[in-house]
């Protein structure tokens, strides 16, 4: 099982970034059944709290800390319209998956990254935008965790 994961995060200047962009080492197989893994992702700890960014406003998805969001979101590409949140934070750990099509998350720094199907993303609360430059298409799978601000 090979499944890529980005996790964002501040840089020393406290402007949002992509912190990890690496394979989920973790993942457990079982011997006797052939096919069978499971890959532990992320997890949220009970007791997490988000950074403030510099020069971020948060904007309010109505999940308050504590509480849980679970969507399916298609993206069209850009050619159809841009992605009206533009770049945006929220006070939210959102925990998603590519399911098919491809899309760019950019950060508040600059840096970027393509995801496709399969991909997953740790979003912390940090400033991003969605940018769908597939041609075809995107639907991601997220799922949301409010988390108060530090």
């Amino acid at each position: 099982m090979n499944i890529r994961k980005c996790v964002t995060g501040l840089n020393a200047q406290r402007i949002s970034t992509i912190a990890v962009d690496a394979t989920v080492a973790e993942v457990m197989t079982l011997p006797d059944i052939a096919g069978w893994a499971y890959a532990a992702v992320a997890q949220t700890q009970r007791d997490v709290t988000l950074s403030a960014e510099e020069g971020a406003t948060p904007i309010d998805i109505g999940v308050a800390p504590g509480e849980t969001h679970f969507a399916l979101w298609r993206l069209p590409p850009v050619e159809q319209g841009s992605n009206p949140a533009g770049m945006h934070s929220t006070n939210t750990i959102d925990y998603v998956v590519v399911l098919s099509g491809g899309v760019s998350m950019v950060m508040a720094d600059g840096t970027e990254v393509t995801l496709h199907p399969g991909d997953c993303v740790v979003q912390n609360g940090t400033r991003h935008e969605w940018i769908n430059r597939s041609g075809t298409d995107c639907t991601m799978a997220v799922f949301a965790v409010g988390v108060p601000r530090a």
